[in-house]
């Protein structure tokens, strides 16, 4: 026969662990404008991006697919500026940061606006377009 001996304590652990990982988001609302070529424009907002991370010292990249041109069917191009929370930066091809040390936020809006000079009777008539493509980072 064995004897068994149960032990009590008057004290008993749970020990509880959990983790976060990166949580980043990026997401934008287009104003689906159509824009006239035909007449000088100034800082019109295209769209606005919505921030979001819970971790400091996220960056932001923008690139552009025609490194900041509207480009028509038939290739003719017309240049155009942008700013990003009213900070203007130079489009490219390849991405190009614009925010470089965000801040933990659980969603900050900033809007994207373009500006070019009309140029009515150079452009053949034609659609003229361009994307722009955001990316966040955690850093």
């Amino acid at each position: 026969m064995i004897a068994m001996v149960l032990v009590s304590a008057s004290t008993a652990t749970i020990n509880l662990t959990g983790t976060v990982g990166n949580n980043i988001n990026i997401s934008v609302v287009e104003k689906n404008l159509p824009l006239d070529l035909t007449v000088d424009t100034t800082d019109l907002v295209v769209g606005t991006v919505t921030e979001k991370s819970n971790k400091d010292g996220y960056s932001v990249e923008i690139s552009s697919d025609n490194s900041g041109k509207l480009i028509g069917v038939n290739g003719e191009e017309l240049t155009y500026t942008a700013k990003y929370d009213g900070v203007s930066f130079n489009l490219s091809s390849t991405a190009v940061e614009v925010v470089a040390s965000g801040t933990k936020t659980s969603g900050t809006d900033k809007d994207v606006s373009i500006s070019y000079s009309a140029t009515p009777y150079t452009l053949s008539p034609d659609t003229y377009t361009d994307t722009l493509t955001l990316t966040i980072i955690a850093n």
